[in-house]
């Protein structure tokens, strides 16, 4: 029987010991700072590392377990890939022209967004051959920047 992502049967506090298990969105922007520190500690954690070899869906929660219970937790952002979930299932809609329309009108997302307040620097899920798509994302964003010499909103 499935309790999250790991099965009940599985013993993780043996391999985790401390650590509080994280899941979540596997798009992240790290710093290197970041990045060295998630290296170090797989290098030293051979159980922790083990682990996840062998879990379900690794790449939603290794990095997520790591910089959860790192002194990096408190500059974790919100998300800025967008990804329309809104059918649910397993993968995200693939991004249409309508998506486009909606993105070009929103400045920045509301607090009741799932992934906060902000704008989002990145899109996925593209079809091939949607270049058209990707031009007209690309169009607004140059239409939109401000002015060289002009402060911009801080990210």
């Amino acid at each position: 029987m499935a309790f999250g992502l790991m099965t009940r049967e599985r013993d993780y506090k043996a391999s985790l010991r401390y650590m509080t298990p994280y899941a979540g969105d596997t798009w992240w922007a790290l710093s290197r700072d970041c990045c060295e520190y998630i290296v170090g500690f797989a290098a030293r954690e051979k159980a922790f590392y083990d682990f996840y070899k062998h879990a379900r869906y690794p790449d939603e929660a290794f990095l997520q377990t790591i910089v959860g219970n790192s002194p990096f937790k408190s500059k974790i952002a919100r998300n800025v890939t967008y990804a329309d979930w809104h059918r649910g299932g397993y993968h995200p809609e693939v991004i249409t022209e309508e998506h486009v329309r909606f993105l070009c009108n929103t400045k920045s997302f509301p607090a009741d967004d799932p992934y906060g307040p902000g704008e989002m620097l990145f899109a996925r899920k593209f079809a091939d051959g949607a270049d058209d798509l990707m031009e007209a994302l690309r169009q607004h964003i140059i239409e939109t920047e401000p002015e060289s010499g002009e402060a911009s909103a801080p990210v």
